[in-house]
């Protein structure tokens, strides 16, 4: 007390003489103040004067200076006797003032001090009662708060000097409280693990905690989890098949048991761990804990699963030279009860594979947002999880032989589609185009196994699975279709007999009228449209010297349409069917993909195997453009079985004389070497070749446009007119040309080009 009251005295006279000083610095800076602007008006004084007098009138003034330098000299002496004066006291009231702080300090110093020793005189007392009556807590909380006085120890070393024995009391204390609280939690955890008694149990080990053993506190707690997890998630024995029923051992239930028992533990008791262990980071720990021992029984159960299904000799029939089958032999065997039976059986086993992955990827994604939480909480990293882990390898291997079963369902599919396709050939084709039925069935089965595998969440089987996907795709359907477009055939004999009767004489002569009366009409659009046909169309024509060479003299009724059907169109449908297939392969690719995109963001998280995921569906266009390959390489051999009735076309349209049976049949080649009368007579009497081409090449490629899909015959009949053009590019050449006859054939070539824009968009 007496302390305190001297204190308050010397800090009331402390304040004093500061407010004092305080005075006496503001009159010495307002004296200051008052002679700088006396001395500032005298420099702007003689400024002035230097500006505005001449030199000697300056001179004259100089002369009085001294005097008033001698009148200014005894006030500068006086202020500067004051300012030393000031200074002297003000150094003086310093000394003061430091002697002052020196003796506050003292005085707090020894008013922490006596709080000290009151502090420890109580925490000895409590924890003397808290011993004494049973209670650890009051006697670890006394600790506690003896432990904190000083983070660095100097005050328990300064107490241990002034009040040794109070400081040996309360070291007893302390040693005494961890005894009893370490004796208590192995009495606890010698008992039995009981899940009722963790709260205790984890209070006891915050006590260890608070007594400066935190390491030892959560490693006992820990230690009690132990058994406390195994006695919730039971004995790993119980997660194995009984004897004689591996075979059909169904591993879902376990797994959601194990997994489900892992959250509740997880639920219960990661936030107190948490907050109890915070310095240590006991959350982390106790995840790890509850990983391991979760992960273990987990790898078990799919250990289990493996061998009991024989699933490594499965994957390697799947993968193995034959996994494809034998196409007759599973033609033969498509509707057999024991093949249905064991395709029902593969399908189970992918589903039961396809869940087992879902769960555990569940619970993969669900431990590492607990790690996620953790890292948050204590603002740290996210804590590394070990990826080689014995669940992980299991898993691993399951999706690994998961794919390869994939892989053998898609495959055994194409195979039985192709093995259908190869029967269809002989069937009768269809009235409009339509593909084989091996690329709907190929693809289905495709996007029943790509949706199971992305389905299961895991990246590393989806990726397999749709990799596998594409293998099948390229090396069993694109292999089976680039073979039949290698046999994609000539057109068929009676298609050239109908195209030389078209662009001759009988049955082609009203062909030819409408073809004549068609692009009259169009040619009213242009500018040379100034020609007009009549009825000159009634002519004779001679034939085009195809098929079995008509003439005038003979008659022949045209095909009966059954007849047409079976003879000319079954035979292109059934031939051209593949471009179809491989058309609508090409938009089945990019479907598949597109779908694959669209789950890849419903089910995967971002992480390095979405990225993994997304790299594989980004390589389905490759596939795509495989199916685009082939389709090109179809319709180049469909214009290559197409060339030598075309050129035939242009050499009897353009190239030379018509042959006749009779003289008066036979018609001169056109001659382009024109008068401007031969051009005003040409659009009286036209050429009549021109009719005669359009019309064979409506009867040679009507039937082709009406057996492929309106998409891809834009795509053939480029390619037609690309050849076509230089037909008539070389035969064109070997005709001499007048400026009128340039106009005329440009009139006639403009007719060409009406008919094959008819094709693409009359179509």
């Amino acid at each position: 007390l007496i302390l305190a009251r001297f204190s308050s005295a010397m800090a009331a006279d402390l304040a004093t003489l500061r407010s004092a000083l305080q005075r006496q610095k503001g009159r010495l800076a307002e004296e200051t103040r008052a002679r700088s602007e006396r001395l500032q008006a005298l420099r702007l004084a003689s400024a002035h004067f230097a500006a505005e007098e001449p030199l000697a009138s300056q001179l004259s003034r100089l002369g009085g200076f001294p005097r008033v330098a001698s009148s200014l000299h005894a006030p500068a002496e006086a202020l500067e006797a004051q300012i030393s004066a000031s200074q002297a006291l003000a150094e003086s009231v310093s000394g003061v003032v430091r002697h002052l702080d020196e003796l506050q300090l003292k005085v707090q110093t020894a008013l922490a001090l006596v709080n000290d020793v009151a502090n420890l005189k109580e925490c000895v007392a409590t924890a003397r009662r808290g011993l004494e009556g049973g209670d650890l807590s009051a006697a670890a909380s006394a600790a506690r708060r003896f432990r904190v006085m000083d983070g660095e120890n100097r005050r328990l070393s300064v107490l241990e000097s002034i009040a040794p024995d109070d400081f040996a009391a309360m070291d007893y204390a302390v040693r005494r409280t961890q005894r009893e609280v370490t004796a208590a939690l192995e009495k606890l955890s010698h008992d039995g693990a009981d899940a009722n008694r963790n709260d205790e149990v984890l209070k006891l080990s915050l006590l260890l905690g608070s007594l400066g053993k935190a390491k030892e506190g959560l490693r006992k707690y820990l230690h009690f989890m132990d058994k406390v997890i195994d006695q919730q998630l039971g004995a790993s024995r119980d997660f194995q098949p009984m004897a004689g029923e591996a075979a059909t051992f169904n591993p879902a239930p376990m797994l959601s048991r194990v997994f489900n028992s892992s959250a509740n533990l997880l639920m219960r008791n990661l936030r107190n761990v948490t907050e109890a262990f915070e310095s240590e980071r006991g959350g982390v720990e106790f995840l790890r804990l509850v990983e391991l021992k979760v992960e273990a029984r987990a790898a078990l159960v799919i250990r289990s699963f493996v061998q009991g299904r024989d699933l490594n000799s499965r994957a390697a029939e799947a993968l193995g030279p034959g996994a494809g089958g034998n196409p007759s032999a599973q033609l033969r065997s498509s509707s057999s009860p024991l093949e249905l039976q064991q395709r029902t059986l593969t399908l189970n086993l992918l589903n039961d594979c396809a869940l087992i992955l879902q769960h555990c990827e569940t619970y993969s994604r669900y431990m590492h947002m607990c790690f996620e939480g953790e890292a948050e909480h204590a603002k740290t990293p996210t804590p590394e999880r070990t990826t080689q882990s014995e669940l992980a390898e299991s898993v691993a291997e399951l999706a690994a032989h998961y794919s390869s079963i994939e892989f053998q369902m898609v495959q055994a599919a194409m195979v039985k589609a192709l093995s259908q396709d190869s029967m269809l050939e002989a069937e009768e084709a269809s009235a409009y185009p339509r593909p084989f039925p091996s690329v709907e069935e190929s693809f289905f089965a495709i996007k029943q196994s790509v949706r199971r595998a992305l389905a299961t969440g895991n990246a590393g089987a989806a990726s397999a699975t749709i990799n596998h996907a594409c293998n099948a795709l390229t090396m069993t359907l694109l292999v089976a279709y680039d073979t039949l477009i290698k046999r994609i055939a000539p057109p068929p004999p009676q298609l050239l007999v109908e195209m030389g009767r078209g662009g001759g004489v009988g049955g082609g002569a009203a062909l030819q009228a409408q073809i004549a009366a068609r692009f009259q009409r169009g040619l009213t659009t242009m500018t040379t449209a100034t020609m007009t046909f009549g009825d000159k169309l009634s002519l004779g024509f001679g034939n085009l010297g195809l098929g079995d060479g008509l003439s005038a003299g003979q008659s022949q009724k045209p095909l009966s349409n059954d007849r047409r059907k079976e003879e000319i169109d079954d035979p292109i449908r059934i031939n051209l069917r593949v471009l179809n297939t491989l058309a609508m392969g090409r938009a089945y690719v990019k479907q598949l993909q597109m779908d694959c995109k669209t789950r890849l963001l419903e089910t995967f998280e971002a992480g390095s195997g979405a990225v993994q995921l997304k790299a594989v569906i980004d390589n389905m266009t490759s596939v795509g453009a495989g199916f685009d390959d082939s389709l090109g390489a179809g319709l180049d051999a469909v214009v290559g079985v197409l060339k030598s009735p075309l050129k035939q076309i242009i050499t009897a349209g353009i190239g030379a004389a018509s042959s006749g049976s009779t003289e008066g049949e036979r018609e001169a080649a056109p001659s382009y070497k024109m008068s401007e009368v031969d051009f005003n007579n040409a659009n009286a009497n036209p050429n009549p070749w021109i009719f005669r081409t359009i019309a064979a090449l409506q009867v040679l490629l009507q039937p082709y446009r009406e057996a492929i899909l309106l998409e891809i015959w834009a795509q053939l009949l480029q390619r037609i007119c690309g050849f076509f053009s230089k037909c008539i590019e070389g035969a064109i050449m070997k005709h001499d040309f007048t400026l009128w006859g340039a106009l005329q054939f440009d009139k006639e070539l403009r007719m060409i080009i009406l008919f094959f824009k008819h094709l693409v968009n009359g179509g």
